[in-house]
């Protein structure tokens, strides 16, 4: 009796045991094939957005589900689709999340330039700019943009203008 107690319990614990090696086998699986679909519709989000086929672009890459290692990458195509669409608050968005993901990628603070720029925040587009050039002092494009902002500044109304003496004053009389 007690021997086939024994039996028992041991073919229960083994069955218990092949359960959950077969569990995490296709728990694992199941991820293998998400993971292969979501790199699957990045790359074809990509060549949809090289095609010029924005609004395609933005509905594979809102496909890609949280957690995936190229999430980033996902998120900066679709707000770079944004910004082609000329819809810079949503580009904004997304590429402020891809940023969070990937802080240290100067692709997306370029992009990111670029939108606030176009959203007439030129402080947080220079501030951007200056980060990608924090990371590479070499980067030419981001430099020339910088220098772009910083003429616009000076042309702004308003905005680093002295005021012109006042009548009868000269400026060497104000030290």
């Amino acid at each position: 009796m007690n021997k086939l107690r024994n039996i028992v319990i041991w073919t229960i614990c083994a069955v218990a045991v092949l359960a959950v090696v077969t569990w995490l086998y296709t728990r694992d699986s199941e991820r293998q094939v998400e993971h292969n679909q979501n790199a699957g519709s990045i790359e074809t989000g990509i060549a949809l957005f090289k095609e010029k086929k924005y609004t395609e672009a933005i509905d594979i890459f809102e496909r890609v589900q949280p957690g995936h290692p190229q999430e980033w990458y996902s998120l900066y195509y679709l707000g770079s689709s944004y910004i082609m669409l000329r819809d810079y608050p949503a580009a904004a968005e997304h590429l402020e999340q891809a940023l969070s993901l990937n802080p240290t990628e100067t692709q997306i603070m370029h992009a990111l330039g670029i939108t606030y720029f176009k959203l007439g925040n030129l402080k947080l587009s220079k501030a951007y700019f200056a980060a990608v050039l924090d990371i590479n002092p070499d980067d030419a494009e981001a430099r020339g943009l910088m220098e772009i902002m910083a003429k616009l500044e000076r042309q702004q109304p308003g905005v680093n203008q002295e005021k012109p003496p006042e009548p009868g004053k000269s400026e060497a009389n104000d030290h």
